[in-house]
């Protein structure tokens, strides 16, 4: 084995990689998701007095995680998509560390509705995309005897950022439209894209 090949041990595959980026297994993950919650934001603030009251100033705004719950089947599919997404940032043989670039992605949220001009059922009503996706945690999956009980986990996403697909795109806005027209936004690189 050469060295090169001792560095990238551990690492989830290329082959690994393309297989979970495969549209029918973003498809599967995309369904078997019961609950996500659409991102905060919150401007950082710096009190600055001159004279008379105080003023608040922001200068940076924070992002916090978010957390999604996903339905598992026997073979737990769901869960290792996002195992394979977290091993390509580290190595659990050779404890390297990858570069960032290689295991950020975007992810998109949509909300959807229906609009009473409209006999579609599934519109995209709201969405987001939070750029630099990671998926930081996968929880515990837990088992009981309970034969009725539908097995589950958490994912917890860390990102950089997110923007709102219908404020941050281009041309005139009008709140509650029923055409959901996609923005111009930065687009991000990453295998991991357009999950949710």
């Amino acid at each position: 084995v050469s060295g090169d090949d001792e560095e990238i041990q551990g690492f989830s595959t290329a082959q690994q990689l393309r297989a979970m980026n495969q549209d029918q297994n973003k498809r599967r993950v995309q369904a078997f998701c019961s609950e996500i919650a659409m991102p905060a934001r919150e401007g950082a603030q710096k009190e600055i007095r001159h004279n008379g009251p105080t003023r608040k100033f922001v200068y940076n705004y924070t992002t916090p995680e978010i957390t999604a719950t996903f339905y598992t089947d026997k073979f737990m599919r769901e869960r290792t998509f996002f195992e394979i997404w977290q091993k390509a940032a580290f190595s659990n043989l050779t404890h390297n560390i990858n570069y960032y670039n290689d295991y950020v992605s975007p992810v998109d949220i949509m909300a959807l509705g229906n609009y009473a001009s409209r006999q579609e059922r599934d519109d995209i009503t709201y969405g987001v995309r939070l750029f630099e996706c990671y998926p930081k945690t996968i929880s515990e999956v837990t088992f009981s005897h309970d034969a009725n009980e539908i097995q589950t986990f958490t994912v917890t996403f860390s990102f950089r950022y997110w923007v709102n697909y219908f404020l941050d795109r281009a041309g005139n806005i009008e709140l509650g439209q029923s055409e959901f027209n996609q923005p111009t936004v930065k687009r991000a690189g990453g295998v991991f894209g357009g999950l949710i």
